[in-house]
């Protein structure tokens, strides 16, 4: 940050999500490291309208959401989710997650969110989630935000170990993404099938017939 207050291009400073009205901001230890900042409470929650600091001392904020009249971001390096009051940016901790989050999407009472587990080559120095690195867990969680607990978690077991985002698709039952692949093309279907175009035939006939 520079003396008049203005936010300037940092290798040790990335930007970690941004919503309709707020974004996060976090704050590297100063080491050109290529990886992720890890600098334990050097996240802000900021105004992208009015480029106003709303939270500040955040570890490793992420996905911050505006849901319900209310400010809400995941902090990523204690694996919690927060209300952020919009009045004095006094931070609440909503619940605990067991893993890594990032990607938050909130459909009434209920948050869901995406775990992951910490990569065997991120040191993640000071950062509280990394004291539980042997714990965490890949997947996403359902949390009441009313009760401000976990009430079901979907966990990935093999293969997958990172989650970079959630979306919800009202409507939609068994959704797929399918890639170009042939071999994933060839087992793909469209049910029901659609029916053939119809054909629409005319035949003038001539005056006195």
């Amino acid at each position: 940050m520079s003396p008049d207050g203005r936010w300037l291009a940092s290798p040790s400073c990335y930007r970690a999500g941004a919503g309709c009205r707020s974004g996060t901001r976090h704050r590297g230890s100063g080491r050109r490291t290529g990886g992720a900042p890890t600098s334990p409470g050097g996240g802000v929650l900021l105004d992208v309208a009015g480029d106003e600091v709303l939270a500040s001392g955040l570890s490793m904020p992420h996905s911050p959401r505006w849901h319900d009249g209310r400010r809400w971001v995941l902090e990523s390096g204690s694996g919690r989710v927060l209300l952020i009051d919009a009045a004095g940016g006094a931070t609440e901790v909503v619940a605990g997650l067991p893993g890594f989050a990032r990607g938050l999407a909130a459909a009434g009472r209920y948050a869901f969110l995406g775990l992951s587990k910490i990569r065997p080559t991120s040191a993640m120095d000071g950062v509280p989630l990394a004291a539980r690195r042997a714990e965490l867990k890949c997947g996403v969680a359902a949390v009441d935000l009313a009760a401000g607990r976990v009430v079901g978690l979907l966990e990935f077991q093999t293969a997958v170990e990172e989650i970079f985002d959630v979306q919800l698709l009202p409507g939609a039952r068994f959704p797929e993404v399918v890639g170009f692949q042939k071999e994933s093309l060839h087992h793909t279907f469209v049910v029901p099938p659609q029916p053939p175009p119809t054909q629409v035939t005319t035949r003038a006939e001539g005056m006195g017939s």
